[in-house]
């Protein structure tokens, strides 16, 4: 990150592990220098919630706000990647429910997959995702 911040000033670095690593992952992450976006990935939902996780405790309500708290206590900004591939239709539901309550995180920035890969409806996905975001500054 120092090589490229020299010699790109402007380019603005990030970095997003999945949001289940354990607190000792989360710390050292924070100790990374010249990195100005700290965060993670997962299912835009809590633990609790009964949807298809790709790993236990991926998910973005609960966990992903640990990744916050990191980035907040290293001076970087927090970023968010909605993991919404792979994802089953009666998930899109759930994705519907619960994807407004991530967003009130407002987290610094945020990323979602553009018709990502193995949707049984990628229409209903991504139109959940359009519906959510519009609004979202």
């Amino acid at each position: 990150n120092s090589h490229i911040k020299t010699k790109y000033p402007a380019v603005e670095t990030n970095l997003f592990a999945y949001a289940n690593m354990p607190p000792y992952v989360i710390d050292s992450l924070k100790k990374i220098t010249d990195l100005d976006y700290l965060g993670c990935d997962g299912r835009p939902w809590s633990a609790s919630d009964v949807g298809d996780v790709e790993q236990v405790g991926k998910v973005l309500l609960g966990p992903g706000q640990k990744f916050q708290k990191a980035a907040l206590e290293s001076g970087k900004k927090s970023l968010f990647l909605i993991e919404n591939h792979n994802m089953s239709a009666e998930n899109n539901a759930l994705m519907d429910k619960r994807l407004p309550e991530v967003l009130d995180l407002n987290p610094d920035h945020l990323i979602y997959n553009y018709y990502p890969r193995n949707l049984d409806k990628p229409e209903e996905n991504m139109a959940i995702i359009k519906k959510h975001l519009k609004n979202f500054k």
